[in-house]
């Protein structure tokens, strides 16, 4: 449990809880907000935002885990393997290394119009011992992929990824594509060394309209695996958590047509 300050009210983020009315119970009174991420089971009567995922078991052996790549990915990562790709990674990282992924990640969340990391919630992450940063870069030295991750003993869930702007010459459309599968494997292999049992790759698009989701899909199914569910909770424990889940609830509608309008007018 990460017990941390926002504006006016105290909240509590538990990642992977397996009892979550047990937790509820035995909160601390001084706790306004209990933010349940990814837990496996729904809690009766709550409200609730289910998620989908695509789960890889580390538990079984390395040669299991790479067998099960489709031949894209497999292709991919052989290329990759020749091109001198260079792999970093850093557990709980420091300011410097922070810096360095957001502000990467923030050009790459313009150019998509999406929503840009959370500067402090990863600071937070670092400081409790949850977050994994790590990077992809050319022979050449350019930075061509980020990733970051919660990870706990049991499973290193997949937060954010940003990827280089494909120019000509370099890098290019396929280049980055390698450095991205490149990036996934060495992160699966080196999880797997430390113990970790479930490799999460952060969502998986349970619809049929959206080309660009089922792209992606269709990306992460290329490393095997398998989907499953899990739900989202924001309880609030007292009138000034109720405040700040209605403010916070309009943060995020703005920030999202925020980022939406930036997009097209970059267009």
């Amino acid at each position: 449990m990460i017990v941390f300050k926002h504006t006016f009210a105290t909240l509590a983020e538990i990642w992977f809880d397996p009892d979550p009315l047990r937790t509820i119970a035995s909160c601390d009174s001084r706790v306004d907000v209990i933010l349940f991420r990814h837990t496996p089971c729904p809690i009766p009567g709550a409200r609730c935002q289910d998620t989908h995922t695509l789960e890889v078991d580390l538990r079984q052996s390395a040669e299991a885990l790479t067998s099960s790549f489709d031949t894209q990915t497999t292709s991919d990562l052989k290329r990759a393997a020749r091109g001198g790709l260079k792999y970093r990674y850093w557990k709980n990282p420091d300011k410097k290394v922070l810096d360095e992924f957001c502000d990467f990640n923030s050009r790459f969340s313009e150019r998509k119009g999406l929503v840009k990391s959370n500067r402090q919630r990863l600071e937070i992450y670092s400081r409790a011992g949850l977050l994994d940063l790590s990077t992809v870069a050319s022979n050449a030295g350019t930075t061509l992929t980020w990733q970051s991750f919660i990870v706990d003993k049991q499973r290193a869930r997949y937060l954010h990824g940003a990827a280089a702007p494909p120019n000509h010459p370099s890098p290019s459309r396929s280049l980055v594509a390698r450095a991205n599968r490149l990036h996934h494997r060495n992160n699966m292999l080196r999880f797997k060394e430390a113990g970790v049992a479930v490799y999460d790759m952060g969502g998986w698009y349970d619809g049929k309209e959206d080309p660009k989701k089922l792209g992606i899909n269709r990306f992460k199914e290329g490393f095997g695996g398998r989907v499953s569910k899990s739900f989202n909770y924001e309880i609030a424990l007292s009138l000034k958590g109720k405040l700040y889940l209605e403010l916070r609830r309009r943060y995020v509608d703005l920030a999202l047509l925020r980022a939406s309008y930036a997009a097209r007018r970059g267009r």
